[in-house]
């Protein structure tokens, strides 16, 4: 959407120094999703953040990264959640801020990863069960139609045999 590419062009100007231009992009952005009531406001907050961090105003960025961190949590959107620990823990990291804060960030990052990790690889156990289940099913199903034929065209020959030594 619309939204979306205004952030990441913004992204780009923040990286390339042009934050007037970043700016007004992300106002024009958060504009948009206000207008319409959108409920996904991190991917915006978090540019914000991004931009006030160049600018070098540490306070104001924590507090944009934050409200996405918020955002993401009332979306309850776990990739979203894990992303701004990641962001808020990396933030703190970084600037030498509260390493306690940064720690107590990248313990619930990696929690959150760990439990996306279970429920990512216990979906794909069931699914590689299901599907071994059915091929196993199908090959079952092959051998005894195969030993179907096998009985039906041995009794048929068995017949053919008792037939020709009986008739002469």
């Amino acid at each position: 959407n619309v939204s979306s590419t205004y952030v990441q062009l913004a992204e780009q100007y923040i990286k390339d120094g042009q934050l007037e231009k970043a700016e007004d992009l992300l106002n024009q952005s958060m504009a948009l999703l206000k207008k319409y009531e959108a409920t996904y406001l991190f991917g915006t907050l978090e540019q914000y953040g991004n931009l006030e961090l160049s600018k070098g105003n540490l306070k104001l960025a924590e507090t944009y990264f934050r409200k996405g961190l918020q955002n993401a949590l009332d979306l309850k959107d776990k990739d979203a959640e894990m992303h701004f620990y990641d962001v808020i823990s990396d933030f703190y990291f970084d600037h030498n801020l509260s390493k306690q804060e940064a720690n107590i960030f990248l313990s619930k990052h990696k929690k959150l990863k760990d439990s996306l990790d279970r429920k990512s690889t216990t979906a794909l156990n069931i699914g590689l069960k299901q599907i071994t289940d059915e091929k196993n099913n199908e090959l079952k199903q092959k051998d005894t139609t195969k030993t179907i034929i096998l009985i039906i065209g041995s009794a048929l020959f068995l017949l053919g045999v008792l037939y020709f030594a009986f008739s002469k």
